[in-house]
């Protein structure tokens, strides 16, 4: 499970060129390029017009007729700034269906700026509810993403 898990991460550590996403282990203290991170809540009142886009997400989702690569199923969304592409991604994650379909559901924020350190701290915070220190080393996030990865018996860690 553990080389399987660290197989992977190599795998996306070497796919990362092909979204043309730049690596960085630390802020290093210049200025993010990216404005904001995003939370999985949404205010539903203010989205008007994606109730077919979601529908049709989710169906996709459900019926296993993504793409799939290494057991797992990708389905991106892609379009200019300011479309509404992360409120559509939100009300996928908080529609009642996902939320029943899945047994682990997990929001994480990836910029332009790819930083492998801060994604991976982010799903260790958002799955256990717990603030980490930005000065624990790479090595004991993996050990803890792993852990708590391996407790879960959910498809997305196989």
């Amino acid at each position: 499970m553990i080389k399987e898990v660290s197989a992977r991460f190599n795998q996306i550590g070497k796919e990362k060129n092909n979204f043309l996403l730049n690596v960085s282990t630390s802020d290093g203290g210049r200025p993010s390029q990216n404005l904001l991170q995003t939370t999985f809540f949404v205010d539903t009142s203010d989205v008007v017009g994606r109730d077919s886009d979601k529908e049709k997400l989710i169906h996709q989702m459900l019926s296993n007729e993504s793409d799939v690569e290494g057991g797992v199923s990708i389905i991106p969304i892609i379009g200019m700034r300011g479309i509404g592409k992360t409120t559509l991604a939100q009300l996928i994650f908080n529609d009642e269906t996902v939320k029943n379909h899945f047994e682990f559901r997990m929001w994480v924020s990836v910029t332009l700026d790819f930083n492998f350190r801060r994604i991976l701290k982010d799903m260790i915070e958002f799955h256990t509810e717990m603030k980490y220190s930005n000065n624990l080393p790479t090595s004991i996030l993996v050990s803890r993403f792993l852990e708590f990865s391996a407790a879960k018996n959910s498809p997305c860690f196989r």
